[in-house]
């Protein structure tokens, strides 16, 4: 893996919030990299379907008024489709690149041990990005946590909600609306629902994480429903910067420090309710509105405290096992390594795994070859890019009937 020329900021995420820094950033004069796992923008959004807009929204940011104006004069939800859509054509517009089904691998340090870069997996294979900054966008602090930085510990409560589009239920869900779809040229309308309850995690790890995830898939499901959300959403409270008190900026954002958003020498920047604020602020930027702002904030936070480019140097990967709980903040030695190569030592591998059977691509093919090894009593991994197993056959929404079956 070759090095790449240097880009100023790497932005992992592509919710508004990332999307309005990555837009204030460029307007300064600095080159972007917007990344997103998902296969669309938007994801804080549309990944757990929060289209329903608050009453009270503040359109006056003209990003906010292009994304969301027309569902809010219609005071209706805001179709997905539309967000994904505005979000792609604006960093089009922008001229900033966009590359989607790409995961981050691992932090680079350079020889003094600074953040200088990130590698980014995706079907094209791994790539070395050097940057000057890395954005983390995510709602769980996702890079924070491939950083090896230190959080706070999950709340020991905190609300989740499930999403899904239709089907038949009980009191149990709230009705936030309706959508409307095209089924063989057909409108269909099919309320939007959406499940809450109470959820706590053992620790902030990964693992936990998805736990949490499955047991509220198995409850959160709606028969004859049409329609389901990529993910959940919960506010779980872990923060950066846990031996120091949250800001409290009383809503105002601009009274937010560059500290309360940084970490690792304002090298590793973040737009989630990770951000070391207090629960007031944390609710106010995921809001659609808040979200814009908040994500500008940060930007012009960025532009102000980016530290130049540092001579090229060789960059060594960071362990980070996005399967383990928090963890002490990295501090490695630099492996030497010839020519433009990224060593990747033994040590310096995420996870390593002994099974009998990979599957790769849990689709409707691969999922079946994994439950029939498992059976068989061979270990089995299956690694799956997509939200879901199934493929086309779910994820996908191919399920018309071909030759007797579904």
């Amino acid at each position: 893996m070759t090095h790449s020329q240097i880009i100023d900021i790497v932005v992992l995420n592509g919710g508004t919030a990332a999307i309005a820094a990555a837009l204030e950033l460029k307007k300064r004069g600095l080159s972007v990299l917007v990344v997103s796992h998902r296969t669309y923008l938007g994801e804080d959004i549309c990944d757990s379907l929060r289209l329903a807009l608050p009453a009270d929204l503040d359109l006056s940011d003209s990003l906010t008024q292009r994304l969301y104006g027309e569902a809010s004069g219609n005071a209706a939800p805001l179709r997905p489709m539309h967000l994904k859509r505005e979000l792609d054509q604006v960093l089009a517009e922008a001229d900033i690149p966009l590359l989607l089904a790409t995961a981050a691998g691992e932090i680079l340090v350079d020889a003094n041990r600074k953040l200088a870069g990130i590698t980014l997996c995706n079907r094209s294979g791994r790539h070395v990005i050097r940057c000057r900054a890395v954005l983390d966008g995510s709602l769980r602090g996702e890079i924070a946590r491939l950083a090896r930085l230190p959080l706070t510990p999950p709340d020991e409560s905190f609300e989740i909600i499930r999403r899904v589009v239709g089907g038949e239920g009980s009191s149990v869900w709230r009705n936030e609306g309706s959508l409307s779809f095209t089924v063989k040229n057909d409108l269909q309308t099919a309320p939007l629902w959406a499940w809450h309850s109470t959820a706590s995690l053992d620790n902030g790890s990964w693992r936990a994480w998805m736990k949490l995830e499955q047991e509220t898939r198995l409850h959160a499901f709606r028969r004859g429903q049409e329609f389901s959300a990529d993910g959940l959403f919960a506010l779980t409270g872990e923060r950066i910067h846990p031996e120091s008190n949250p800001e409290s900026p009383g809503g105002d954002f601009s009274k937010v420090t560059a500290e309360a958003v940084s970490a690792l020498d304002h090298r590793l920047w973040f737009t989630g309710p990770v951000a070391n604020v207090d629960a007031s602020t944390r609710q106010h930027l995921i809001r659609h509105d808040g979200a814009i702002a908040w994500g500008r904030r940060v930007g012009a936070l960025i532009a102000e405290n980016l530290s130049p480019a540092e001579p090229a140097s060789e960059l060594t990967p960071v362990a980070g096992n996005l399967l383990e709980g928090n963890a002490e903040a990295f501090d490695l030695a630099v492996a030497e390594a010839p020519g433009a190569q990224l060593p990747s030592p033994a040590e310096g591998l995420a996870d390593v795994w002994d099974v009998d059977v990979l599957v790769v691509g849990g689709g409707t093919g691969g999922a079946p070859a994994a439950i029939a090894a498992a059976r068989s009593g061979a270990t089995t991994l299956v690694a799956e890019f997509l939200s879901g197993l199934g493929g086309v056959g779910t994820v996908g929404l191919i399920g018309k009937y071909w030759f007797g079956n579904r």
